[in-house]
C-alpha cells in the first residue's frame, strides 16, 4: 500500500536534521548511488545528460554538476524545487508519473526512494523509460516495506518493480534491510526499511 502520509513541502520547509543528513550524501557520491559512482559504472564522458526524478532540494544534482554532467531534476515539492533553484540548479515541479521532458532525452535517469510514493509503479516506470535514451541507464532505489514497532507497512512489491522494468537488462541489483535511527528520515521513530536497488539498461531498440 502506498504511503501518502508524508507532507514533502512541510519536510523541506522545516529542513532540520533530515535534510541536512541527506545533503551530506552529496559529499560522498557512493552513498546516494545504489552501487559505485555513476562515472565508474557507465563510463560517462563529461556532458552526459542526467535526470534526477525526485530531486528534492538538489543534493544529487550538485554532485552530478560537479562531475561535469548536464543535470536536471523534478520534484513534487514546490519548496524543494525552490531550494534547488536557489542553488542555481536546474529543477522543476513534476511527478514521476508525468515527467515534464520529451522522450529519449537522458543518458541516465536516477529515481531514488521515490517509486514507493507513486500511485502507479507501472506508469512511473513507463515515464522513466520514456525519457531515457535507447541504451541509457536507470538507477532505481525503492523501499519495499517499512518495519516499525513490530508492524510491516508494504510500500511496493519487489515483483511489481521487476515487472515494470522487465524490458531492461539488469546490470546490478541489491536487496537488503536498513536500520534507521530516530530523526534520520521523515518517518520519525526508529524503524527498518526493506530496500531494493537496481541498475538497469534500457534496450537500444526502444
Amino acid at each position: 500500500m502506498r504511503d501518502a502520509s508524508v507532507d514533502w513541502d512541510a519536510v523541506y520547509l522545516d529542513g532540520g536534521d533530515w535534510e541536512l543528513r541527506h545533503s551530506r550524501f552529496a559529499e560522498k557520491v557512493k552513498e546516494y548511488v545504489p552501487f559505485p559512482p555513476a562515472v565508474d559504472i557507465l563510463g560517462f564522458t563529461p556532458r552526459a545528460t542526467v535526470l534526477d526524478a525526485g530531486c528534492g532540494s538538489g543534493r544529487n544534482l550538485e554532485c552530478f554538476v560537479q562531475q561535469g554532467f548536464y543535470a536536471a531534476g523534478i520534484d513534487l515539492s514546490v519548496v524543494a524545487v525552490k531550494k534547488a533553484k536557489e542553488k542555481e540548479l536546474s529543477a522543476s515541479e513534476g511527478s514521476v508519473e508525468a515527467i515534464p521532458f520529451g522522450s529519449r532525452v537522458f543518458d541516465a535517469v536516477f529515481c531514488q526512494w521515490v517509486l514507493q510514493y507513486a500511485s502507479d509503479v507501472e506508469v512511473a516506470a513507463q515515464e522513466l523509460l520514456r525519457v531515457a535514451k535507447p541504451g541509457g541507464y536507470l538507477f532505481i532505489a525503492s523501499d519495499l516495506n517499512i518495519i516499525q514497532e513490530g508492524k510491516v507497512v508494504e510500500y511496493v512489491r519487489e515483483e511489481a518493480v521487476r515487472t515494470a522494468f522487465e524490458s531492461c537488462a539488469v546490470l546490478e541489483e541489491q536487496l537488503y534491510i536498513q536500520d534507521v535511527r530516530p530523526g534520520e528520515d521523515p518517518h520519525g521513530a526508529a524503524h527498518k526499511h526493506e530496500c531494493f536497488k537496481l541498475v538497469l539498461q534500457k534496450p537500444k531498440k526502444f
